[in-house]
């Protein structure tokens, strides 16, 4: 299948070398009373954001809450990353415009609601932020009192749009067909644009459902004509998975999908989801898909970021106890991280894990993930979810170029291949 030629989602940390200090640039909150962190471009919340270089007509959103009735005066700046997001040490007047610092002066308080809330927007580019080069970038958003403290960062990508990828994702694999894994292959033609050495030069790094533990680095295998060729690498298969879980909570006066019960507790509103079960042994069934992510939905509100209310949702798995391990609720509204806020706790008495989580009202997809108690385990949703050849995963591609002596890596494009 052709790839759709637009640009991506978040992309994951591929673990350096031990000896190497890995610096935390996924996209997270780290202070208590924010919420809602979002990275969206131009309105879309399925476009992944991802803005081209010197494209004025393209605008990424970053937005989020902070609980509670006070404005909170901040400040945000821009680093530029490696394709490892990681640091690449240039300076910020080498890939920023202006002061690189900018306030966050976009800001609206909540209407209507039972939480209040104050929500801010930040712009890029701007006038004060503004990328000069391309590749991979991180917001940083600090307290103007405490600017050595993040609040919270967000990830994003320049891309030049250099020539063209396309490619699909099949369930016929190098390990066979119609099991549990699908192979990603696809071809990258520059155009015009010259390159000097693919094989030492170029880095395409592919990513699952915008999911950090899934990004995998590869080389290309060969040149054909004009187009460099990716396929029949083992980096390229991926465990199949499964469609992700879903629920909505746009309305709070019935229950709506995927909620079992809904109710008010301390004066704010609260949303029992349905028990969910193990699927690992079952039959794959479709359903509709946002490939991990979520959008912030209010059926009554013309703005939603101020008219969705927070509801106290609770998750219930009925899946037998795990003793070297723990249970996690995941997707874009975690951020894929996994830590004490979305780690389930194991009921005796009901022998289910729960989870309540603070979470604003809309359309929601999410999966349940173990790991193992050594933090350097990756998460595996298999042993719940089970894998299906037939699921309809997003694989999103990005080809960085390094050429030597450049000081840093140039993504020339992003592509999104869907079912």
């Amino acid at each position: 299948m052709k790839a759709e030629r637009f640009l991506p989602l978040l992309l994951g940390i591929l673990t350096p070398t031990a000896a190497t200090a890995v610096t935390d640039t996924a996209t997270g909150i780290f202070a208590p009373g924010f919420s809602t962190l979002k990275v969206q471009l131009d309105g879309d919340f399925l476009v992944p954001p991802v803005i081209r270089l010197g494209d004025s007509r393209m605008t990424l959103y970053v937005s989020f809450d902070e609980l509670g009735d006070e404005h909170r005066y901040m400040r945000c700046s821009l680093e530029h990353l490696t394709p490892l997001w990681q640091p690449s040490g240039l300076l910020p007047s080498e890939y920023a415009s202006g002061f690189n610092e900018a306030e966050v002066a976009d800001y609206a308080y909540s209407q209507n609601t039972f939480r209040h809330y104050v929500n801010y927007r930040i712009s890029i580019p701007s006038q004060e932020l503004y990328p000069l080069i391309s590749g991979n970038y991180l917001l940083r958003v600090w307290d103007e009192e405490e600017p050595d403290s993040t609040l919270l960062q967000a990830r994003f990508c320049v891309s030049e749009n250099v020539g063209t990828i396309t490619g699909e994702a099949s369930h016929i694999t190098d390990r066979g067909s119609a099991g549990e894994f699908q192979q990603v292959s696809f071809t990258f033609s520059p155009g015009n644009f010259q390159l000097q050495d693919v094989f030492s030069d170029l880095q395409a790094i592919v990513v699952q459902n915008s999911d950090p533990s899934t990004a995998v680095s590869v080389k290309p295998l060969r040149m054909q004509g004009g187009s460099i060729v990716y396929e029949h690498r083992p980096e390229l298969i991926f465990p199949a998975g499964n469609e992700f879980r879903r629920f909505e909570t746009t309305r709070t006066d019935y229950t709506g999908m995927h909620i079992a019960r809904n109710g008010v507790e301390n004066g704010a509103y609260s949303s029992w989801l349905n028990t969910d079960e193990e699927r690992a042994d079952r039959p794959y069934e479709y359903d509709r898909t946002q490939y991990g992510r979520f959008k912030v939905d209010e059926y009554n509100a013309s703005d939603p970021d101020l008219g969705a209310d927070y509801v106290k949702t609770y998750f219930t798995l009925d899946f037998p106890q795990v003793m070297n391990g723990d249970v996690y609720v995941d997707g874009e509204f975690t951020h894929h991280r996994l830590d004490d806020s979305n780690r389930m706790t194991w009921d005796a008495e009901t022998h289910t894990y729960t989870l309540p989580m603070l979470l604003k009202q809309g359309s929601y997809n999410y999966r349940y993930v173990l790991r193992g108690h050594n933090p350097a385990d990756k998460p595996d949703p298999a042993p719940v979810e089970g894998n299906h050849y037939e699921t309809r995963n997003e694989y999103t591609i990005y080809i960085y170029y390094t050429p030597p002596g450049a000081r840093y890596s140039r993504l020339l494009n992003v592509a999104v291949i869907r079912p």
